[in-house]
């Protein structure tokens, strides 16, 4: 199975878009130092086109703080 972390940390963008669905709806949160909350949605073909780029580091996101 091929893991979007895993295309994410290789930068490959073709082995990420894989595991998105056609109609993915992207989003980011950001919590500013006011405690203001804001919610963004974004494209993914950028998200594709950044992971595929150059980078100074590798991209390893984790997942963590999880409540279920």
């Amino acid at each position: 199975m091929i893991s979007l972390f895993d295309g994410m940390r290789e930068g490959d963008s073709s082995k990420v878009h894989t595991t998105l669905h056609k109609k993915i709806r992207m989003y980011t949160s950001y919590k500013f130092k006011t405690g203001e909350q804001k919610l963004k949605e974004g494209k993914s073909d950028s998200f594709l086109n950044t992971v595929g780029s150059d980078h100074d580091h590798v991209w390893d996101e984790r997942i963590s703080n999880t409540m279920i």
